[in-house]
């Protein structure tokens, strides 16, 4: 007779038998929740752990003795002081690194620079579609969709020669 169907902890990489109450109470279990924990701390980055970490009080028996029987579990910050300074220069430095990266990859003219730009224009180059460095900055990919391959056509940005033979429209 078999031992009939088992559900896999990914966590624990232990198996039992599935049935709600065995689920629960290794769901509930001590060993499951340190692997949980020790699961999503290795995927978080440096402002969430600085979040959590700022919202608990310090663990004073880990203070005293450097050693906490909870590890992990514990609801009480582990961090030291200096700990703490130097993730909040990394979160500082992240945070400043992906607002430059922002500015300098979405960077869009401002209604002054965009009009004055038009103003330059004679009004023959008004219904000209085809200058090439206007197409290249009006219908660029963001930068994070550059590295991804197989993009649908609608999502690409439409060739230069799409534009040559265009006749201008009367609106209205």
């Amino acid at each position: 007779m078999g031992k009939g169907k088992q559900y896999f902890c990914e966590y624990c990489e232990k198996s039992f038998a599935d049935n709600p109450t065995s689920r629960r109470n290794h769901l509930r279990g001590l060993q499951h929740q340190r692997m949980k924990n020790l699961h999503y701390e290795s995927v978080q980055d440096a402002a969430t752990i600085l979040a959590v970490e700022s919202s608990k009080n310090a663990c004073h028996m880990f203070q005293q003795s450097g050693h906490c029987k909870f590890g992990i579990t514990c609801k009480y910050s582990h961090m030291t002081r200096q700990q703490r300074n130097e993730l909040e220069k990394q979160v500082g430095a992240e945070t400043e690194a992906r607002r430059q990266r922002q500015l300098k990859n979405q960077r869009e003219p401002s209604l002054d620079e965009w009009l004055a730009k038009r103003a330059k224009k004679s009004p023959s180059d008004d219904r000209s579609v085809t200058d090439e460095t206007s197409q290249r900055s009006m219908y660029c990919l963001p930068s994070w969709l550059e590295g991804i391959t197989n993009l649908p056509p609608s999502v690409l940005p439409p060739p230069p020669e799409a534009f040559q033979d265009l006749q201008p429209l009367e609106w209205g």
